[in-house]
């Protein structure tokens, strides 16, 4: 009895221990197609910083108006252009803030159009 209660308690701990290393790395996503472009926002937590990737796939050289923010604060706000491959990427590190955070990712399309990604972590 005794050595089924020492497994028990070794199995519980390891699944607490699983749990935490699993809080320590978050990461959210979203995708939206718009206008002929197809655009991915990924937020992952790392230690006590957020990492914010935006990536845009579309024609080669087209330009795109982009606003990025995490809780209504602007961390990136330009003019892209497409590289000759039809890529642009913008990435930014920010601290990580308590609780949770929600990163936003406005982009305007050559034909006028607005986007909005976003992603709560």
């Amino acid at each position: 009895m005794r050595t089924f209660l020492a497994l028990a308690l070794a199995a519980g701990t390891l699944i607490v221990a699983t749990t935490a290393a699993a809080d320590d790395h978050d990461d959210a996503r979203d995708r939206v197609s718009c206008a002929g472009a197809d655009a991915r926002l990924r937020v992952e937590r790392e230690e006590d910083q957020l990492e914010l990737e935006l990536r845009i796939d579309a024609r080669r050289g087209q330009s795109f108006r982009i606003v990025l923010l995490r809780e209504r604060t602007l961390v990136y706000s330009g003019v892209r252009r497409t590289s000759s491959a039809g890529r642009l990427r913008i990435r930014r590190t920010v601290t990580d803030w308590p609780g949770r955070e929600t990163v936003t990712a406005r982009v305007r399309t050559p034909t006028g159009r607005t986007c909005v990604l976003s992603a709560t972590i």
